[in-house]
């Protein structure tokens, strides 16, 4: 009975196989709890990671944004009816035409510095939540065959619709000083299939080459590097009107 006893007492106290006690050498928000193996890779230094390189790819692309934006009115004759390159104003009209006039140093007399905090902060949050989808996607999807990468990649641009893009309006939108929930409403429909669409004909490509080439940890901020591309390329295409929206 003694032996019994036993083997029920250490059958009951297994973790299911669903489950994990996820340990780390570097620690980690989940390190030490139970909780489903794939977060494993969750750790401090993983998600710092991802959400410092999604949140300065933002920063460099709405940086340059708001160069691309500047520079178009201070080029035209019409600065008042100069349409904006992206999705906020970064200044009043025709002030950028003394601004450059000092330079291209003299952008900085015209930067919406809350614009850029915004957009970086809520990068940071989606860089953070990119992590979590890759180490998930990865844990329903392991491996790199072409039939499970093309799986994956599609899986993503639905995520992107579903999760990305609808999450970056909404706290972008909420966090301007006139941000309402109406505002969200109408960014998000608006934008939101455009955008979407637009992205399309570029991430699918990329994705691929991550979902084959680089680690799931690094698959987060390795995408900002081409996200920053995709920002500044938008950007200009936007710049020269053959573009209809612009990610803020």
């Amino acid at each position: 009975m003694k032996g019994i006893g036993q083997t029920l007492v250490a059958r009951s106290s297994r973790v299911p196989n669903s489950l994990a006690r996820c340990s780390s050498s570097e620690g980690g928000p989940f390190a030490g709890k139970q909780f489903p193996t794939w977060l494993s890779g969750l750790t401090w230094r993983s998600v710092s990671i991802s959400a410092g390189a999604v949140a300065a790819s933002a920063t460099f692309g709405d940086l340059t944004c708001q160069a691309l934006e500047a520079s178009k009115q201070a080029s035209s004759t019409n600065s008042v009816g100069a349409s904006d390159v992206c999705s906020e104003s970064s200044g009043a009209p025709g002030a950028s035409n003394v601004a450059w006039a000092d330079g291209p140093m003299g952008f900085f007399t015209l930067w919406d510095g809350a614009r850029t905090a915004r957009m970086a902060g809520v990068s940071s949050l989606t860089g953070a939540a990119g992590l979590v989808w890759f180490l998930f996607l990865e844990s329903r999807l392991p491996g790199k065959g072409l039939r499970l990468v093309l799986l994956k990649t599609g899986a993503t641009a639905c995520y992107a619709l579903g999760v990305g893009l609808p999450t970056t309006f909404t706290l972008v939108t909420l966090l301007r000083p006139e941000g309402s929930i109406s505002a969200v409403r109408a960014k998000i429909g608006e934008d939101l299939l455009p955008t979407w669409a637009a992205g399309l004909f570029y991430w699918p490509f990329v994705c691929v080459f991550t979902f084959s080439c680089v680690s799931t940890a690094m698959r987060a901020p390795v995408n900002s590097v081409f996200g920053t591309v995709w920002q500044v390329y938008l950007s200009h295409r936007t710049n020269l009107g053959s573009a209809s929206s612009f990610v803020e």
